[in-house]
């Protein structure tokens, strides 16, 4: 599976993008500064696409 990594994508438009990879069937790395929580909402919802959890 293609992998992708897209920096801040713990929230707004790169959160959009992350996602939207996900659901292009990339496996797609979340990466954050300050907000886990949200980085691990993140995770969970592009793992609901089929991207595989790497936490």
């Amino acid at each position: 599976m293609p992998a992708v990594v897209v920096t801040g994508s713990s929230r707004g438009l790169c959160r959009a993008i992350e996602l939207q990879f996900a659901r292009d069937g990339y496996d797609a790395a979340v990466n954050y500064l300050t907000s886990g929580a949200a980085a691990d909402e993140v995770a969970e919802a592009a793992c609901e696409h089929g991207c595989e959890d790497m936490r």
